[in-house]
């Protein structure tokens, strides 16, 4: 095709190939579609029609004027991007197909770049960028053109890197070309969803679908190659920027702020205001608030004895708080009086004035009891604890069994009042109902003691526990055996805990909420006539990318298993908290898996070497070649025409190192083969050539004889110098396994995300191994359970993108794509090395890991290819309990003779060594599982469904008040002290009939010592140290007079 435009002309511009000596994929057809992509170079006068046009046809064109001119990279270059619609006339009907172009969409695409100032953001971990463009600039890079960037382009598409690029043969448009359909065409319909999406190439001859997706993978790809081509690290260049990241951090609730911040207000407040408001403490010798005090204060003002001993009638009290007092110090003893502001009138005590006929007579008394003092109060105190530690209880069993005691609608206010809130008002309340029997009880330890008698005024009288701070409180009343008031105070101690355990009691649990339902299987399984030998829609591509890119399973595949697509039903689309994306179905199903039967004839073969010399097939290496017979006692269906002349099958395995000359001590060796059986040899089919270069796959079936179809070999081979020139084969160490290829269902148990239905990350699938069975190939007469699948771009697919044969493989080793797969996978999966793999030694850890890369192929070549609709009318699939198993036949050992195998060049040195094994004759018996079979039947278009559990999550699933254990118990604990606590010190203090009057007032106080006979103490003794020598007790006395008093008198 001619291009011309007012910028571009190309004379005779390639737009697409025909059929390579006219063979043509599907002989009935009479159209097809192509893409091409490739670049010229504008106005060059060349006619891309001639050979030059092809990089290995340019030496015999090299002195061509106009050719060198187009080489020039300053030209303006252009990438022809074309979709031709091909017809022609069938195969079939003549031998020469006559073809015509229907219809062309072509691009001309002008390569261009700029460099600019971006802000660019990296996320850490992920490939995830966000470019903002800060500012255009005019620059241009040192000898890099724009023409340039469309020969990357093509370099990478077309050229030598096309091969690693390898991504599958190009299914239903692969008709003409003897190589696969270009890579960059293949992606331009995989950017659309390729097969899956049902589209080809015929959706690319529309322009704008062409140009759309042209112009995103030619940006793409060309990023991606200017990237490793072009770009080159700076030294001592430094970029600004900015890092940010996540971390945990504490979050703090509006609501608890507010709280704290008007609470710390207020006591700031407060405390303030006392700086300024608070009384002074006098400087008097004792405590102020002791009863001691209070007596001393006493003696120094009678009349105000003799008026406190009036205040038992309402009138002596009024006249009691109608009097002005204030305090005064005494100028030698320091000690503290009250003196009156106005001198009242001389009082006469009741003691002196009282008769003969009233000396009987008790003074009118009420006690004092405050309602923290009764027994009913502590009571409720305790009843409390018991309560709650029952509650908390209850709460955890509910919690334990239902993922939670009571749910929430928000985890807003309304759960904040009830998670944190509402417990912490309910311990506070009770901590202040042990406080104020804590106070209560502070208040009537020294008096309890003085009602005992015989107590000392250190015990009682000089005591005033309110006062002071906890710890001297503490330490005062375990001194002078209050141990009421010091069990109390533990007490109180342990309950200020109960408000820093409970923040930590209830945390908010989201319960994901079930439903049952069922899914709806929307296809199956169909495994015979399937051919995955040319195209298997990129199933070897997925295996690559899971390999050595760790690119995650495609939909309905994971690892070994594939699973059927399964649907939800119409109900649940309905319900708008199903369709959170954090919700789960979780389900069981029957997933097909793939496994090898495999069998070891390392024991059974016969090794020849060959040096290939510059005129051999092979120059510059040391062949290595195996030969082995393979009897047919190993296939489950042999064919049935054998006749007695019919040889007994052999197969050769060939290895070449890549050098004459040994240097080293041991070559390491592996290579992994289709097996192709004919009647008297066996093909070993791989998937490169002898140097590591794909060999590009072709269509083939192999034979439904049941025989092992693949074979896998990974050793060690190593040298003895025979002279001072040569050297002999060493005893190989090479594992050599044939294998029938399996297939195998198991019910699985399998989570996904809903509505995605994608196969959950978090919860794997997980295979019930006792429901495994084996499926039994329909083909087979005799119930085999082998298939003859043909995995060829799984041997060719794999690309290792640190180099062919790079560490742990030495340039000299032989190692084709597979096992250097398998050895990258056993490293990076079980931390294995390569010696932990090679060799009859370690071959169940070898057989595992070829299991392992196999099954995840297979997993990907049934899901892409073997898929049928359940209406198609899929024919019963058989099961049975076993695979089919040869019978226990050895593998013959070639002749001597069979030396004639190994070809040879006629300057090449042989030298062969055998192994001797006995030889028996090949078993003809065909034997096969006597295993119990079933099937599973199933009437053609009937829907299947599975029962499932949809769980929300996220928006769908519900709140609930979870109560944890740790601070349940700890609270229990508490709780169940302060109790205990509580009671037995109501049982060590009792207060009842102790006061008639409050004693936290000095009136209170006075009058206890008023109505006694402390005062009664000698004149001289100020500071009342006679006091301190007596013995005292808080009771009814009788005075000189006779008159009956409630107050502390001297005992003795």
């Amino acid at each position: 095709m001619n291009v011309t435009t007012p910028s571009c002309n190309i004379t005779n511009a390639r737009i697409g190939t025909g059929p390579n000596h006219g063979y043509i994929q599907d002989a009935s057809a009479s159209q097809t579609y192509q893409n091409w992509m490739t670049n010229f170079v504008c106005n060059s006068g060349l006619d891309y029609s001639q050979p030059w046009s092809s990089r290995q046809d340019e030496k015999p064109w090299a002195n061509d004027t106009t050719y060198l001119k187009s080489l020039d990279r300053s030209l303006d270059d252009r990438i022809l991007v074309s979709t031709v619609d091909f017809h022609y006339t069938p195969v079939n009907s003549t031998d020469i197909p006559q073809m015509w172009v229907n219809r062309l969409t072509a691009l001309l695409c002008k390569p261009s770049y700029s460099i600019s100032e971006y802000r660019v953001d990296y996320t850490r971990g992920t490939t995830e960028t966000h470019m903002e463009l800060v500012k255009e600039t005019n620059g241009a890079l040192t000898n890099f053109y724009p023409g340039d960037i469309s020969k990357v382009a093509l370099e990478i598409f077309a050229g030598s890197d096309a091969q690693n690029l390898y991504i599958g043969m190009g299914g239903v448009d692969y008709q003409f070309t003897t190589d696969a359909v270009q890579p960059f065409s293949q992606m331009l319909t995989l950017l659309h969803g390729g097969e899956q999406m049902n589209f080809t190439l015929k959706d690319l001859m529309d322009p704008e679908v062409l140009k759309q997706s042209a112009e995103a993978l030619l940006a793409g790809t060309v990023t991606q190659g200017l990237l490793q081509n072009v770009m080159t690290d700076l030294m001592d260049t430094n970029v600004t920027g900015t890092v940010s990241y996540d971390k945990d951090r504490l979050h703090v609730k509006a609501l608890s702020t507010g709280f704290l911040c008007a609470g710390f207000a207020l006591m700031s407040i407060l405390s303030i205001a006392l700086i300024y408001l608070a009384p002074r403490k006098p400087n008097v010798k004792g405590t102020v608030g002791s009863t001691l005090t209070v007596a001393t204060a006493l003696r120094s003002n009678p009349d105000l004895s003799c008026l406190c001993q009036e205040t038992t009638s309402k009138d002596a009290r009024k006249s009691e708080l109608s009097v002005e007092y204030f305090t005064r110090q005494h100028p030698e003893s320091g000690t503290l009086s009250i003196e009156f502001v106005v001198p009242i009138d001389k009082l006469e005590c009741q003691s002196s004035q009282a008769s003969q006929t009233d000396s009987k007579i008790e003074a009118p008394h009420t006690w004092w009891q405050p309602i923290c003092s009764r027994d009913w109060y502590t009571g409720v105190a305790v009843a409390l604890c018991i309560l709650i530690i029952g509650l908390l209880e209850l709460c955890q069993q509910l919690s334990h069994k239902h993922d939670g005691f009571m749910s929430i609608s928000t985890a807003g206010l309304g759960s904040a009042v009830l998670s944190q809130y509402i417990p912490a008002a309910i311990v506070l309340g009770v901590t202040l109902m042990f406080d104020d029997i804590e106070m209560v009880i502070a208040t009537f330890s020294p008096f309890a003691t003085l009602k005992k008698g015989n107590a000392m005024a250190s015990r009682t009288l000089t005591l005033d526990y309110l006062t002071n701070s906890g710890p001297h409180v503490l330490v005062a009343s375990i001194i002078n055996r209050h141990f009421a008031l010091s069990l109390m105070l533990v007490t109180t101690f342990f309950a200020s805990f109960l408000a820093i355990v409970v923040p930590g009691l209830y945390t908010h649990h989201t319960v994901l909420s079930e439903t049952n339902t069922t899914l709806v299987i929307a296809d199956e399984f169909k495994f015979t006539g399937v051919d995955i030998s040319l195209d298997d829609k990129r199933a070897g591509v997925n295996l690559n990318l899971l390999t050595y890119y760790d690119v995650g399973y495609p939909k309905w595949i994971h690892n070994d298993l594939a699973f059927p697509q399964l649907m939800a039903t119409a109900g649940l689309d309905d319900n708008d908290n199903a369709s959170s994306s954090e919700s789960t179905l979780w389900t069981r199903t029957r997933a097909v898996r793939a496994k090898l039967s495999c069998q070891s004839i390392s024991a059974n073969m016969n090794w020849t070497t060959t040096i290939g010399t510059d005129g051999g097939l092979y120059p510059n290496t040391t062949d290595v070649k195996a030969t082995s017979y393979l009897p047919w006692s190993m296939c489950s269906n042999p064919p049935a025409n054998l006749s007695a002349s019919d040889t007994t099958p052999w197969a050769q395995w060939s290895f070449h190192i890549n050098e004459t000359t040994i240097t080293r001590e041991t070559y390491f060796v592996g290579s992994a083969n289709v097996m192709n059986w004919y009647s008297n040899q066996v093909n070993l089919v791989s998937g490169e050539t002898e140097r590591g270069e794909i060999v590009r796959p072709y269509r083939y079936q192999l034979p439904q004889w049941g025989c092992p179809s693949l074979a896998f070999a990974l050793g060690t081979v190593s040298f003895k110098r025979k002279n001072a020139t040569s050297f002999v084969l060493n005893d190989p160490d090479i594992n050599v396994l044939v294998c029938s290829q399996n297939l195998q269902s198991v019910e699985t148990d399998v989570v996904l995300y809903y509505p995605s239905m994608a196969i959950s990350k978090d919860y794997p699938p997980y295979p019930d191994e006792s429901t495994a069975t084996w499926l039994q190939n329909s083909t087979h007469g005799n119930g085999g359970t082998d298939f003859q699948f043909v995995p060829s771009n799984m041997l060719m697919s794999l690309n290792n993108p640190n180099g062919y044969m790079s560490s742990p493989w030495a340039p000299t080793d032989d190692a084709d794509r597979f096992v250097q797969a398998l050895v990258y996978t056993a490293q990076k999966e079980e931390g294995l090395h390569l010696r932990d793999l090679v060799g009859v030694g370690n071959s169940e850890m070898y057989l595992k890991m070829v299991q392992r890369l196999y099954g995840r192929y297979m997993a990907q070549a049934m899901s892409n290819n073997m898929r049928v609709g359940v209406t198609e009318g899929v024919s019963n699939m058989t099961f049975t309990d076993a695979p089919w198993t040869p019978t226990a036949s050895p593998v013959i050992v070639p002749t001597q003779a069979s030396s004639s195998l190994t070809k040879t060049s006629n300057s090449a040195k042989t030298l062969t060594t055998t192994r001797t094994a006995t030889h028996l004759s090949r078993a003809a018996a065909i034997s096969s599982t006597t295993e119990a079979s079933h099937q599973r039947k199933r009437a053609a278009g009937a829907e299947q469904t599975i029962p499932a559990t949809l769980i929300r999550n996220g928006a769908g699933a519900h709140v609930r008040l979870k109560q944890n254990r740790a601070p349940k118990i700890a609270l229990q604990a508490i709780l169940a002290f302060m109790a205990v606590g509580a009671i037995i010190a109501k049982l060590l203090l009792r207060t009842k009939k102790t006061l008639q009057r409050e004693p936290y007032s000095i009136s209170g106080r006075a009058v206890l010592v008023a109505s006694g006979d402390m005062l009664h103490t000698p004149e001289d003794d100020r500071e009342g140290t006679a006091w301190d020598e007596k013995m005292y007790r808080l009771g009814w006395w009788e005075d000189s007079g006779g008159r009956r008093r409630y107050g502390i008198y001297v005992e003795r």
